[in-house]
């Protein structure tokens, strides 16, 4: 697939694009690195490729000379009951490109692509409430808190939930 959105950066080109399937063992990948026995399993990338590809996708410094792109992170949104809600089920990008914008970039272009692409009026998403680099992400990205919950995803599992008014 040819890259949707280029960004020149440093000595780097970053391209964001929808995901194909050969990008899911490098997504497994970064998660078995990031989460350990906590990470999502391949097979769950899987399938949400195959049920909704319009909402997966992934980073990639294009600029390497080794032939191949190096893979810098993913984003995964799912559909919610009401359909006019999409969750963003993770974003998640290496350690090396951690601090350089490629998370941002990832946000910015998935949600761009989700105002053209789909009917969804909002986005939302949890994170936990120590995660400061996040939070501060997503609140420059127009993301607003609409709940804080101590067991959100389970007992002790704290959680600050955001929402994104998608532009129409």
């Amino acid at each position: 697939m040819m890259c949707e959105h280029h960004l020149k950066k440093d000595d780097s080109m970053l391209c964001i694009q929808s995901a194909e399937s050969s990008d899911i063992p490098l997504i497994a990948n970064l998660e078995r690195r990031q989460y350990g026995t906590e990470a999502y399993p391949a097979m769950f990338f899987y399938q949400a490729f195959l049920q909704w590809p319009q909402l997966l996708f992934v980073a990639k410094d294009t600029s390497t000379t080794l032939g191949s792109a190096q893979f810098l992170g993913y984003v995964l949104y799912a559909p919610a009951v009401d359909y006019e809600t999409l969750w963003c089920m993770s974003l998640l990008t290496s350690h090396d490109a951690r601090g350089k914008g490629v998370g941002r970039e990832l946000m910015r272009f998935s949600l761009e692509q989700l105002s053209n692409t789909t009917q969804a009026r909002n986005v939302e998403l949890t994170v936990a409430p120590d995660n400061e680099a996040a939070l501060s992400l997503y609140r420059k990205l127009g993301f607003e808190v609409i709940n804080e919950a101590t067991d959100l995803l389970g007992p002790g599992e704290a959680r600050v939930q955001l929402r994104y008014i998608v532009p129409r």
